[in-house]
């Protein structure tokens, strides 16, 4: 009798155990998983408006020819001196982006070495962004 009980207690497990995984993630929680965002989890966190900065890390030149909608220009090489201004989002999301990942990257392990565990990188950056033919702002 005792058999038959672990049989089926092994039968029973191992069938929950098909299904573990295999449900999907809210764009959210995928942010804060992931060392990267892709364009559509960029686009579902700010359709859900959540709370998080959008940075983009190129020139003010860079910026005010075309940004994606909703970020904050503070440039790779002055960020340091500018963790103040982004300091209330040391413990929520950010996306980083530049050109094509260089600058986002050195912006990245800045801000990882400020205590600022939630950065992340937007994949493609503004090229794959402009590529994808999505919204951008110009000034």
């Amino acid at each position: 009798m005792f058999r038959i009980f672990i049989i089926f207690s092994l039968i029973a497990f191992t069938s929950a155990c098909g299904n573990f995984g295999k449900f999907e993630k809210p764009p959210e929680v995928m942010a804060k998983l992931s060392g990267e965002v892709s364009q559509q989890q960029l686009l579902d966190m700010q359709s859900t408006n959540e709370n998080f900065l959008l940075l983009d890390v190129r020139t003010p030149e860079e910026f005010a020819a075309a940004h994606i909608p909703g970020a904050v220009n503070i440039s790779h090489d002055e960020l340091v001196s500018n963790l103040n201004n982004v300091f209330t989002y040391k413990d929520k999301n950010i996306v980083v982006y530049c050109r094509s990942g260089k600058r986002a990257g050195i912006a990245i392990d800045i801000l990882k070495e400020n205590g600022f565990r939630q950065a992340h990188h937007l994949s493609g950056d503004m090229n794959g962004w402009q590529a994808a033919g999505l919204k951008v702002v110009t000034e």
